[in-house]
């Protein structure tokens, strides 16, 4: 530990499960989306005021133009931008693919999901981020073997981060915290021993809040429109 005292902290944003769960999830109420210019610094330190947070590692994926959102690749590159210019952040990319495969129709039911009847299939336009939860899980466990740290804060909901989170709990013996950005949370990460959780507070995001104009080595960095 330092000095002073604080455990040392590394934090790992699985960026589209926050982004998803805080900003685009329709459980939430609609004004938490005027908080997504994030400045996950200040957003960190607001939130674990008794940690030193030494590092945080941000995952994600380069975006691409689609009909529903053309402007989303040129909104995400001025958040990065903006993500760089903190102290101890580090960007981890992983990619964004579109392709189309054939699934069966569902009924539109509300609370779960029914096949369609008759059977039928269709073909369906799939985005798919590929590669930022085996990034994670690689750096956690990474991080935790060589003891860059006394705890881990994970920023997600995935529930394929059990088996790498129980293994740093349990196997290296690193206490960990629990960030959901969901309403709920994922069943599996509930029953790993020594994980602390916690839940997104809107607080917490508006008061953590980039300005809406920055500059940064290549020029200005202005806040997307519909972000504030």
């Amino acid at each position: 530990m330092p000095p002073q005292g604080r455990p040392r902290a590394i934090v790992y944003f699985d960026g589209f499960n926050f982004y998803n769960g805080c900003f685009n999830n329709l459980a939430r109420p609609h004004n938490w989306r005027k908080y997504k210019w994030l400045d996950l610094g200040k957003y960190c330190q607001l939130m674990f005021p008794a940690l030193d947070i030494v590092q945080i590692r941000y995952f994600t994926a380069r975006l691409k133009p689609t009909p529903v959102d053309p402007d989303a690749p040129a909104k995400q590159h001025e958040y990065l931008r903006a993500l760089c210019s903190i102290e101890h952040l580090t960007l981890h990319e992983g990619q964004f693919l579109i392709h189309k495969k054939r699934r069966y129709a569902a009924e539109p039911a509300p609370s779960r999901a029914i096949y369609a009847e008759p059977l039928r299939q269709e073909w369906v336009v799939i985005p798919e981020e590929k590669g930022s939860d085996v990034n994670l899980a690689t750096w956690l466990v990474a991080d935790a073997f060589r003891e860059r740290c006394d705890i881990a804060v994970i920023v997600s909901n995935d529930s394929d981060l059990a088996a790498p989170l129980r293994l740093v709990c349990e196997e290296l013996g690193r206490a960990s915290i629990l960030l959901n950005p969901q309403v709920s949370m994922a069943w599996h990460l509930t029953q790993i021993p020594n994980v602390e959780y916690r839940k997104v507070t809107l607080k917490a995001l508006a008061a953590a809040q980039f300005p809406v104009e920055m500059t940064d080595a290549h020029g200005r960095i202005t806040r997307p429109e519909g972000w504030g």
